[in-house]
């Protein structure tokens, strides 16, 4: 069963789209022909501009509709926009870390700041060899 919404996946995704950007957040609807539509989400944070990703909606095996990250992790059901929006900003948030603020010079021990950001590990996670195989099971979901 394909995600119900008038829009289709677009429509959750266009939903999504206008919370975070309620709340200052960068995002891009991208709808290429032929291709599962997606949301691209970046902080604001002129210091945090490597933390974005996308985000894309789907049915899970039950049938039931998700957003979900591009590693097959799951936000939550489109019916909760505003705690899918919380899921993303935290996970793509810069931290402060040792008392100097995420995006500035490195701290007193010259840590540099993408130590400070708790979405790096996403990030190096993305990059493992199971990567491929869990957007690949996303992307069949409902297909």
């Amino acid at each position: 069963m394909p995600c119900p919404h008038s829009g289709g996946p677009a429509g959750h995704l266009e939903t999504l789209r206008q919370e975070l950007a309620s709340r200052g957040w960068i995002t891009s609807l991208l709808a290429p022909e032929g291709r599962r539509p997606s949301l691209f989400v970046q902080n604001p944070d002129p210091g945090a501009a490597a933390l974005n990703d996308h985000v894309l909606a789907a049915p899970d095996r039950d049938g039931s509709c998700w957003f979900w990250w591009p590693w097959a992790t799951s936000i939550s059901p489109p019916g909760q926009v505003p705690e899918a929006a919380d899921r993303v900003t935290s996970v793509l948030r810069a931290t402060e870390s040792r008392g100097t603020p995420a995006g500035q010079a490195g701290d007193r021990n010259g840590a540099s700041p993408s130590a400070c950001y708790r979405g790096t590990d996403m990030l190096k996670r993305r990059r493992r060899p199971g990567y491929a195989a869990g957007l690949a099971a996303v992307m069949v979901l409902g297909a």
